[in-house]
């Protein structure tokens, strides 16, 4: 909480800032130099000022609409809660693929059917970049699908061995 505090207080000492600069500025332009009628310092003033109000509330500021258009700020804080849902949803993923369908059909089949949807999801998770924070689960999740996988191939050589030497 400290940080955002800080960062607050930093955008409205920036604003105030800004908001100063510009009226100062605006002044020097209006009274030393000449270039600027009063009616144009009004407006140079204004316009500084928004922006200073713009930078001290830049926390709370999602979009600007100006004469038909739209600004949009980008919003970094749902960006990570974003990005934690989706850890949560594919860590939620891995946890179920680990169950298996439990029908009798996958006695006779050779290869563990959890392989193809691991695989899937895998390439999923590696190709949003999520793989070193997810490591712990994908671990788990392969040596699980890894003693499954061995154990059903351990179980079709021995019945072929058990045949063999009856």
């Amino acid at each position: 909480m400290k940080t955002k505090e800080k960062r607050s207080k930093n955008n409205i000492v920036s604003g105030i800032f800004v908001a100063i600069a510009g009226i100062i500025c605006g002044l020097l332009l209006l009274i030393y130099s000449e270039k600027m009628s009063g009616t144009e310092f009004v407006a140079f003033s204004l316009g500084f000022s928004v922006i200073g109000l713009i930078i001290c509330f830049a926390d709370n500021i999602k979009e600007i609409n100006y004469g038909g258009g739209t600004l949009k700020f980008n919003d970094s804080a749902s960006i990570v809660m974003e990005s934690n849902n989706d850890l949560g949803t594919y860590r939620l993923l891995l946890s179920t693929n680990l169950k298996g369908s439990g029908h009798w059909g996958s006695v006779f089949i050779k290869v563990d059917e959890r392989v193809e949807d691991f695989c899937r999801l895998f390439d999923e998770i590696e190709r949003r970049g999520y793989l070193i924070d997810l490591k712990p689960e994908v671990i788990k999740s392969l040596n699980i699908i890894m003693v499954a996988q061995y154990n059903e191939l351990a179980l079709i050589h021995n019945k072929h061995k058990n045949k063999m030497k009856v």
